[in-house]
């Protein structure tokens, strides 16, 4: 939800205080198109981490030294 209320308030800022707004689309692509890239990614690389994770939870603990 902070995530959201960031790129709004990002957003925000670059149409009305940066005047972006009244700007030609073409610079709106510009923008747009490495935070698509970047949730893209994200997205992409997301079963890495579960693999990764499975892989740690699940490893079988070394043998207990005997003590003699």
């Amino acid at each position: 939800m902070l995530v959201l209320l960031a790129a709004t308030k990002a957003a925000l800022v670059a149409m009305f205080y940066m005047h972006l707004s009244s700007e030609k689309r073409t610079l709106a692509y510009i923008a747009l198109t490495p935070a698509f890239l970047c949730v893209l990614l994200v997205f992409a690389l997301l079963p890495d981490l579960g693999a990764f994770t499975r892989a740690l939870t699940h490893t079988t603990p070394p043998p207990a030294e005997a003590h003699h």
